[in-house]
């Protein structure tokens, strides 16, 4: 359901594709508590899906920036907390 709502909002507005919008579900009054926390576990689950792209973010960043200054890759893998492969893979 929220897949579609995503969908249908960037169609309206005109978005690119793989636009990032957030959508929350806000339950009606007298839902059934089963419902209401199904849709507290969904908006949970899409509150983190955008964290883990702000981190992703942020990760890739720091890593650029501290290769860039010289720092070798296993200080950079032990400050992001990454393995120095993972490291190797994203400076590429």
């Amino acid at each position: 359901m929220r897949a579609e709502i995503v969908d249908a909002i960037i169609l309206a507005a005109d978005l690119p594709d793989g636009a990032v919008i957030d959508v929350r579900l806000l339950p009606d009054d007298g839902l059934p508590e089963y419902i209401v926390r199904a849709l507290k576990v969904g908006n949970d689950r899409m509150a983190l899906r955008s964290a883990e792209a702000a981190l992703r973010s942020a990760t890739e960043e720091s890593v650029h920036a501290m290769l860039a200054q010289g720092h070798s890759v296993r200080d950079v893998a032990g400050a992001v907390a990454l393995t120095p492969g993972r490291i190797a893979q994203l400076s590429a």
